[in-house]
């Protein structure tokens, strides 16, 4: 395995796989060349989705673990991925995402939700579409790792101005159908 990201203090830290033969915390193996994502209580395994870039160097600025987006844009003005660990209110996961709903629905009270189809191999998915007409069209998955798990996943694409092309879909599904909590 080589690094690819030692953040100061240890609090994150990125490694590319290199080959299958990892013994890992979970049955489910990432995939070579996938990407592990540490931090301080977590583990998880993510690949990027094709001619998408996988970046923890600047996942703090959206405030996640790991941030997606198109190779050779700048992610300032392209449609990102957000994937961040957040610790279970409870057993509930629809409930995190309805408490989520509610704090957007404060934020933009023009917001709409439509229920958007996506699946993961493991994990139950609790997945909403958030609109603002003409500004911004938010997909969102929470993904719940089980009742053993503390922990829940959120991946999240941001899009501007119009609704997600088929394409930026594919990725958004393919992103959230790779991830892995490893350990928590």
């Amino acid at each position: 395995m080589t690094p690819l990201v030692d953040c100061i203090c240890g609090a994150l830290v990125v490694v590319a796989i290199g080959s299958s033969n990892c013994a890992c915390a979970s049955e489910t193996s990432p995939r070579p060349g996938g990407l592990l994502v540490y931090g301080a209580d977590f583990v998880f395994a993510a690949t990027e989705p094709q001619d998408w870039i996988g970046d923890t160097d600047n996942a703090a600025t959206w405030n996640c673990n790991l941030l997606f987006y198109p190779k050779g844009e700048n992610p300032r003005k392209a449609t990102i991925i957000r994937v961040t660990v957040a610790p279970k209110s409870g057993d509930d996961v629809n409930q995190d995402l309805n408490a989520d709903m509610e704090g957007y629905k404060r934020a933009y009270p023009e917001v709409q939700f439509k229920t958007i189809d996506v699946s993961h191999p493991e994990y139950r998915c609790f997945a909403k579409l958030y609109l603002s007409p003409g500004q911004f069209w938010e997909y969102v998955t929470y993904l719940d790792p089980g009742a053993k798990s503390r922990h829940l996943l959120s991946v999240a694409m941001h899009k501007r101005g119009s609704e997600a092309s088929s394409a930026e879909m594919k990725a958004y599904r393919a992103a959230i159908r790779s991830i892995v909590l490893l350990s928590d």
